[in-house]
């Protein structure tokens, strides 16, 4: 993946009993309820039910409305599973789920802090439920089967005050909302097998997996914007079919050899209510070709190449031209070598790792102005693509534990981007610019000590170089260090602690603009900036039962 790969791999049921209660509460109104319970059912059958509930204020004050929560978050997870064992050869895993997400959305400021004067604020609603099932078949003392299918459902709306004021704010001023309402349905399907261990091929030197893969997706949008004198309205489907095997080898020597290749077909269709349409078809492969050597039992260096893609897609933000509603299909080769090494029985160890990436068709976060009769502006976002790109990096992580009492960590990484043969929608020669979000360096470092039996502190240090916002303007965001802190008690049973984050309430911006919205300066392009979180502490308490 073009900036590493996050796989979120949540617990199964478990065969004894096991039930976990988390609180939290802090400034900002913030309060979590969570709770976990898992047993088995009979001696085949296993369940396990989590459940959370999180809200807060925000951290945005509405001074015209004289409220404090209108970009909150009340939101709620479910999530449940069941495992059972058919026979003694299959297998069934089954997951269910939930989310009930109704946020506030109020988040643009004239002055660029964190007063807003919203007569009309958004919002940012997500309900969605979803179910999967895995069925594992060892049946064949030759390979394992694995199916997994998956559905999940999805309402989204979305929407803000445009005009970021009220109603008698300015003499110059306009009033508008924008609103984007979706419904989003997705069905997966995967089937892979999977050598056993016991055989392998090439004289027993190689373990082997095969599999095909579905994704079947339909999406609907109506638009409500005060410009338009009707809703606008699309509808999208995309449907991609791949096949993909890989290939693990002991070659001898302490010397592994992986070859992984995956062919992808994507076809979509897309039409809207203004009568632009689309069919694209695009054909992707990509695969990965990696040595690795076991230097001691302490020591991994490897080396790695491989292609990687992204598929294209549609605009459906903004009133967009027709040539800008689509965009092509992105692809990468990403050459790297690493090293992992230990010591002292896992105490103390050091991740390292040296890449480059080369991008081709570059998908990119643009952005444009279209400026009205009344002299008030649309800003729309949209993707499109670039010509060229190279991301060089250097990523070290380090841990390292001075004595039974002390452990030190830090996680460094290191980039150098730019485009090339790259000219944007406005027309500026952006070639040799860094491309944007791409801080130049980022880190995180701290300390963890146990002060007593049962008592722990950890103190982090986190921070990034400055970075452009977009690749349509040449605003850029301040470099920036932000401290954390933690105090906890721990037992076997139970855990309680105190903690803040951005202990120095420091302001630093994570998103950025340029466009004219301001009635007082008649619309004069400058640059809006948003604010990351500022300080939050709070209390955390766990109760586990077993």
């Amino acid at each position: 993946a073009l900036a590493g790969l996050i796989n979120i791999v949540t617990n199964r049921p478990t065969r004894t009993f096991e039930s976990d209660v988390k609180l939290t509460a802090g400034n900002y109104g913030m309060v979590g309820l969570g709770g976990v319970i898992s047993n088995s059912i009979n001696d085949r059958s296993r369940f396990r039910i989590a459940i959370e509930k999180y809200s807060d204020d925000g951290f945005m004050n509405n001074d015209y409305l004289g409220r404090n929560n209108t970009n909150g978050h009340d939101e709620l997870t479910v999530r449940a599973k069941f495992d059972t064992d058919l026979s003694e050869s299959t297998q069934l895993k089954f997951t269910a789920g939930l989310i009930d997400v109704d946020n506030g959305y109020d988040a643009f400021s004239l002055d660029n802090n964190r007063i807003t004067r919203s007569d009309q604020p958004g919002q940012d609603r997500h309900d969605a439920s979803f179910v999967s099932a895995e069925v594992g078949w060892n049946g064949n003392n030759k390979f394992d089967l694995i199916g997994r299918f998956g559905i999940a459902n999805s309402d989204i709306d979305y929407g803000y005050d445009e005009d970021w004021t009220h109603v008698g704010f300015d003499p110059w001023e306009y009033s508008s909302t924008d609103r984007y309402l979706r419904d989003r349905a997705t069905s997966t399907a995967e089937l892979r097998l999977v050598s056993n261990p016991s055989h392998r091929i090439f004289r027993e030197t190689t373990e082997w997996s095969v599999g095909a893969y579905l994704l079947d997706q339909d999406v609907d949008l109506r638009r409500e914007y005060t410009y338009l004198s009707a809703p606008y309205q699309s509808t999208f489907s995309v449907r991609r079919i791949a096949v993909f095997g890989e290939t693990r080898s002991d070659l001898g020597g302490d010397i592994r050899l992986t070859l992984g290749l995956r062919s992808e077909h994507h076809q979509s269709d897309y039409g809207d209510s203004e009568n632009v349409q689309f069919d694209p078809s695009d054909s992707m492969f990509g695969g990965r070709f990696a040595v690795e050597y076991q230097w001691d039992p302490s020591t991994r260096v490897y080396a790695s190449l491989s292609r990687g893609y992204k598929a294209g897609g549609f605009n459906t933000d903004g009133t967009l031209d027709a040539d800008l509603r689509r965009y092509e299909p992105e692809s990468l080769m990403n050459f790297e070598i690493g090293l992992t090494r230990s010591w002292s029985d896992d105490a103390s160890l050091i991740r390292a790792s040296i890449f480059r990436m080369d991008r081709h068709d570059v998908q990119i976060a643009s952005s444009l102005t279209r400026v009205r009769s009344d002299g008030s502006a649309e800003f729309i976002d949209y993707v499109g693509n670039a010509a060229e790109g190279s991301n060089i990096g250097v990523e070290m992580e380090v841990s390292t534990h001075l004595s039974n009492q002390l452990r030190l960590f830090a996680n460094v990484g290191m980039l150098r981007t730019e485009y090339r043969d790259f000219v944007s929608a406005s027309g500026e020669n952006y070639s040799g610019r860094d491309q944007a979000h791409a801080p130049e360096h980022q880190y995180s470092a701290g300390v963890e000590f146990s002060i007593a039996q049962g008592w722990l502190v950890n103190y982090t240090l986190e921070g990034r170089d400055a970075f452009f916002f977009s690749d349509s303007h040449d605003e850029k965001s301040r470099a920036y260090n932000l401290s954390h802190l933690k105090i906890g008690y721990e037992t076997d049973q139970w855990s309680l602690a105190v903690w803040g984050r951005n202990l120095g309430d420091k302001d630093y911006f994570v998103r950025g603009y340029y466009f004219g919205n301001d009635p007082r300066d008649y619309y004069t392009a400058r640059a809006f900036t948003q604010l990351g979180e500022p300080r939050r502490y709070g209390i955390t308490f766990r109760y586990h039962w077993r």
